[in-house]
């Protein structure tokens, strides 16, 4: 595919720090269309730069498509069983279907989650409403007290703990959690784009230091999951890791496994749930007029007396519009975790050879005007129809398509909405005095 021209051996590198803002992603939408192509070193990348080519990729060719390009970055963490980089086989799917069925064991799906996130809601109200009696018109932040509530969610679902805000263990573990997935954009591409033998050399500190980061993290659980096989009843499970020892426990039990697993739901729980809801707040508050008609379809639709439930997600048509608005404008994920191929493949026209790293450009997708008019306006209506019923897009997939899709997103949805409606009905939000 088409795409600019670079330097020889470290191709179009010394770009790389446009990636972090999303504006070498753009020009690859304006100036080479749907599909483009970039040399990073030895790491040749192809940019889907439209839905529907991602869609012909990820969904209609998922067979060819559906391959993880090998990456130091993530091998450096030596997770074992983990479906997001595992190679696509029948040992993946068998993977993914068992992750399904302990998640479906554990309460995802059915009321019980509903009310963990709801419980979680109240407290996070009520610390909000406390701070802001001491705070006045000085206003006061929302990071510290939503990356509380995410813990907290996803510590209920994991292994049944509610930390109060101030809980010694709590602090530990947003410790051991923070910056776990993120890295330095630069050093990551020029250590993906380097050889392998090279990269090594150069960045073994940091690759050292990756794979040490989740080393806590495995020891605070571990001792979770000892606590769980003195005191769990077989057949009736609180958690994940009931729900997972009720299939797996005995003698080959493999902890690495069950703790790995436990871990790869902290990225989306710590920091999807977080952004998703701060940069909605931020939306609405920004815009009285978009927070009153949020609060009328609240009070309609679900009333001050009960408390917001799954099965209302289908009637809060304006809720729902606003939360993939803030996906579309917020551009959470800049990018979509990369697939390869494995041999030679036609792509709308192209050949994608074998190996290359395959990106989904979600952010110039996101901000394009011929889908989007006026992209860098907050404007939930373009995602109702003329009912006023919501209207998903095709266009906005912050969590991917096809089998390799996000395996959070369902919790991720569930956990968001809830939280979101339960917030907004209780709560109006406005910015602090003269800010």
């Amino acid at each position: 595919p088409p795409g600019p021209y670079g330097l020889p051996v470290i191709g179009y590198l010394l770009s790389a720090a446009g990636f972090s803002d999303g504006s070498e992603q753009q020009k690859f939408k304006q100036k080479y269309g749907d599909i483009a192509s970039v040399q990073l070193g030895s790491d040749l990348q192809i940019w889907l730069n439209s839905a529907d080519l991602i869609k012909e990729a990820f969904v209609n060719n998922a067979s060819e498509f559906s391959h993880r390009p090998y990456s130091l970055f993530r091998q450096s963490f030596k997770f074992q069983d983990d479906i997001i980089s595992i190679p696509f086989d029948d040992e993946w799917k068998k993977s993914k279907k068992f992750l399904a069925t302990i998640l479906k064991n554990c309460g995802f799906g059915s009321g019980s989650l509903d009310v963990k996130v709801l419980s979680e809601t109240d407290a996070l109200i009520f610390r909000l409403e406390k701070q802001q009696k001491v705070a006045g018109d000085e206003g006061i932040s929302l990071d510290e007290p939503l990356r509380w509530i995410a813990a907290n969610l996803i510590c209920q679902i994991i292994h049944s703990n509610h930390y109060e805000e101030d809980d010694p263990e709590l602090k530990q573990l947003l410790a051991m959690s923070k910056g776990l997935f993120t890295f330095d954009l630069t050093k990551t591409m020029l250590m993906e784009a380097l050889p392998y033998w090279l990269a090594r050399r150069i960045f073994r500190s940091d690759i050292n230091e990756i794979s040490n980061r989740p080393l806590g993290l495995r020891n605070f659980l571990r001792k979770k999951i000892t606590e769980h096989e003195a005191t769990r009843t077989p057949g009736e499970p609180r958690d994940f890791i009931d729900a997972y020892l009720d299939e797996k426990a005995g003698p080959n039990l493999n902890y690495t496994k069950l703790i790995d697993n436990c871990i790869m739901f902290l990225p989306d729980s710590l920091d999807t749930l977080p952004l998703a809801i701060e940069w909605l707040v931020l939306y609405v508050a920004r815009f009285p007029h978009i927070q009153t008609i949020l609060h009328k379809e609240l009070d309609d639709i679900v009333g001050r007396a009960r408390e917001p439930q799954l099965k209302d997600k289908a009637k809060l048509n304006y809720l729902e519009a606003c939360m993939l608005e803030t996906y579309r404008l917020a551009n959470i994920f800049p990018g979509l975790i990369p697939h390869t191929v494995r041999r030679n493949v036609w792509l709308a026209g192209y050949t994608i050879p074998r190996g290359a790293s395959i990106h989904g450009n979600t952010i110039a997708i996101n901000l394009d005007p011929n889908v989007f008019p006026n992209p860098l306006e907050f404007r939930p209506e373009r995602h109702l129809d003329a009912n006023g019923n919501f209207k998903p897009s095709e266009h906005v997939i912050p969590f991917g398509v096809g089998p390799r899709s996000c395996p959070g997103q369902p919790l991720s949805n569930v956990e968001i909405f809830l939280v979101a409606s339960k917030l907004f009905q209780k709560l109006q939000f406005n910015f602090p005095l003269n800010q």
